[in-house]
């Protein structure tokens, strides 16, 4: 026997009592859902056989859920009448009694009279034992923008408000609660056999306003706001370039140095020996001096020259300086260069402000 089969007139079972003592055929047998598979028909069918098998044998907390979750899978009239049985014998007379309604519905759907006899019998029945709960809003919470009202997390919609609806017997907790307002929890017990309870929300308390931060107390400044100096990314080449003329220029003054000892040593040794090859010793180790100032002094006078030239490519190849505050010299830097030639030697001559 299962919940399609409708069994035999020798099959039937008077277990359900009052108003739901109907023959198996009446209570087992369902319209089963269009579109269900196998596997979940399958699987309705055994959770359907272990919980009427709990509900048996009086293990309704087991029992309940698995004819639920039955019913969920494969819906069918004949499950949800072993569920609203399941639902009163736990004491939970308004589930039990809103499932009678689904059960009516269902059969009239699938055109089983029978079955929708038994559910308003039933439902007639338990409407006797009914209890029930009123949630009243005052007008002041109810003109509270975004309030929402829960019933065990239930939404009551305004429509509900005032309105004895019918509830399990226990305790319900009532949430009323909006933004910038305090929350509302009442908790109240409805007892079984056609208690009657009543919860009033009169207006809601504000929450008190964050105080704000302190003023510092400092003005904002309407001055424009200091734009830091551009960085000159050509200083470093340009202080290379005066390192390195530098440098050139102290080769060239000591060239010129050389060049002028070895134009007066020079002379000295013309004096003193007008002709070759000269008898006077120490005019002929002057003379080795002179060739010695006077190549140095070449020397130096090429590297300076050199030095100078690089220093001054480098300063004139760096980057542009950015423009000077308001009251600088614009002017500063180097401005030219020109070669200097003379009876003592020759050089670079540097013109400009540094």
């Amino acid at each position: 026997m299962n919940r399609r089969s409708s069994g035999g007139r020798a099959g039937r079972r008077w277990w359900l009592g009052a108003g739901l003592a109907s023959c198996v055929g009446l209570l087992s047998g369902s319209a089963a859902a269009d579109g269900a598979g196998e596997q979940e028909k399958n699987l309705a069918e055994t959770l359907f056989q272990k919980g009427r098998d709990l509900m048996e044998a009086g293990n309704l907390k087991g029992a309940c859920p698995k004819l639920a979750e039955s019913q969920k899978l494969d819906p069918a009239s004949g499950t949800l009448l072993y569920l609203a049985e399941c639902y009163r014998r736990a004491g939970q007379t308004a589930t039990a009694w809103r499932t009678l309604h689904d059960v009516r519905a269902l059969a009239q759907k699938d055109g089983r009279a029978e079955r929708i006899d038994v559910a308003r019998a039933e439902i007639a029945r338990l409407e006797k034992d009914l209890s029930y709960l009123t949630v009243n809003v005052s007008s002041e919470a109810t003109a509270v923008s975004e309030l929402t009202v829960e019933c065990d997390g239930t939404a009551i919609h305004a429509a509900a408000f005032g309105v004895a609806v019918p509830v399990d017997p226990g305790t319900h907790k009532i949430i009323v609660q909006a933004p910038g307002y305090k929350m509302v929890i009442r908790d109240v017990v409805v007892q079984a056999g056609g208690d009657r309870q009543t919860v009033d929300v009169s207006a809601l308390e504000r929450l008190p306003k964050l105080p704000e931060p302190p003023s510092t107390g400092t003005p904002r400044s309407s001055a424009a706001p200091v734009i830091p100096p551009p960085v000159d990314s050509g200083k470093p080449l340009r202080t290379a370039g005066l390192a390195v003329g530098g440098v050139g220029l102290g080769a060239l003054a000591i060239g010129a140095v050389l060049g002028g000892l070895a134009a007066s040593n020079q002379a000295t040794v013309s004096e003193r020996c007008p002709s070759s090859p000269c008898s006077d010793g120490a005019a002929v180790d002057l003379n080795g001096a002179v060739r010695t100032q006077a190549d140095a002094s070449t020397v130096l006078f090429g590297a300076g020259g050199g030095l100078v030239a690089l220093g001054a490519l480098f300063y004139l190849l760096a980057p542009g300086a950015p423009p000077k505050q308001e009251g600088a010299n614009a002017s500063a830097g180097l401005t030219g260069i020109r070669p200097v030639v003379s009876g003592e030697g020759g050089g670079l001559w540097l013109n400009g402000q540094f």
